[in-house]
């Protein structure tokens, strides 16, 4: 037993004044104030409220579920059928996704990375809903795509599986060591039509990285950083992490990727503008924002894309505005994720 024990240093870290303010509070009423109901700061269940009205406890009650685990079948090496019969050969309980005709659905966590499947790349671990954004972004064979903020390369990998290693796929990100995990995942899924870049910070650098495409991109993917609001139910302590000073840098942030987006994309370039969030701050409204200042651009209705995705069957947005898909537990079964897709207007 150690010996400071009983000296304090074990002892759990008393609530602030705010939070026992909320419980006294709560304690006193028989129905306990909405934002301790939904477990989120009081300034977040204002907002959240403001965007789901009466859905808002269905919402976020289900943001505190459990989430499955979905995998992308890599179709430049297999099929979903094969890599489900090899799934249940290993003693999984594997189910195909309800609306990408690409995934596989595990309700319990398993070792998947340890498969040789995995390791031949058939497949990815990839939620539903980043798999729709794909899907659903338009990209084609033979299309010049830049993605911005590409990450470790989920949906870098979903896209160029979908242009059957056509064209060219420009993956750009500031951070090294995601850049990294993308080029041995891209080995591993055999993606050869993928060219890396790492931007480097600062404004007047970037912006000379980036003027050899400007203009020229068919299709631009801001995968923008956000809250991470849609994956509370794999990272709960991010609700209470957030705080209206990131919200708003996340938003300026945000703003200035698809303003950045507006310029890489040629003549009759499309944009996909996706984030991880439920919050309209960084969703509609970023997109509203950068219509007003470019008028060259105008939104397109996701939904003249579902049928020729196989997504005839997904359930209606959760957006307030028709156009604009907002996904979520509640109404999808996926990780709260939101899509816009824009294009340059015709001259």
């Amino acid at each position: 037993m150690p010996a400071d024990l009983f000296l304090g240093n074990y002892a759990i870290e008393a609530p602030s004044e705010d939070e026992t303010t909320r419980l006294l509070r709560a304690q006193a009423l028989e129905t306990p104030p909405l934002d301790a109901r939904l477990n989120v700061p009081p300034w977040l269940a204002e907002r959240l409220i403001h965007r789901y009205g009466d859905a808002t406890e269905t919402e976020i009650e289900a943001l505190a579920g459990r989430a499955p685990l979905d995998l992308r079948v890599n179709s430049l090496k297999s099929s979903r059928d094969d890599v489900l019969g090899l799934l249940t050969d290993h003693g999984f309980a594997a189910t195909k996704t309800p609306y990408s005709p690409l995934g596989l659905r595990l309700s319990d966590p398993v070792p998947l990375k340890s498969l040789p499947a995995f390791g031949k790349g058939l497949f990815e671990i990839q939620d539903e809903a980043s798999q729709i954004a794909a899907l659903l972004s338009g990209v084609a064979p033979r299309d010049q795509v830049l993605e911005l903020c590409a990450g470790a390369g989920g949906k870098t990998l979903a896209l160029g599986a979908l242009m059957q290693n056509k064209g060219q796929i420009y993956a750009l990100d500031t951070d090294k060591r995601r850049l990294q995990e993308l080029k041995e995942r891209a080995d591993r899924a055999r993606l050869t039509n993928l060219q890396i870049h790492r931007l480097t910070l600062g404004a007047e650098k970037r912006a000379d990285q980036l003027y050899r495409f400007n203009g020229q991109m068919d299709l631009v993917v801001v995968d923008a950083p956000c809250s991470g609001s849609g994956t509370w139910r794999r990272n709960p302590e991010l609700r209470w992490r957030l705080d209206e000073e990131f919200l708003a840098e996340a938003v300026a942030l945000q703003r200035s990727l698809l303003l950045e987006a507006m310029m890489l994309a040629g003549p009759k370039g499309r944009i996909a503008y996706m984030t991880c969030s439920i919050l309209g701050e960084e969703n509609e409204d970023v997109i509203d924002y950068a219509l007003s200042r470019n008028d060259q651009w105008e939104l397109t209705d996701y939904h003249r894309k579902l049928g020729d995705v196989g997504l005839a069957d997904l359930p209606e947005t959760a957006s307030h505005a028709p156009e604009m898909l907002q996904l979520t537990p509640a109404r999808h079964g996926t990780d709260g994720f939101f899509l816009a897709l824009l294009q340059r207007c015709p001259e």
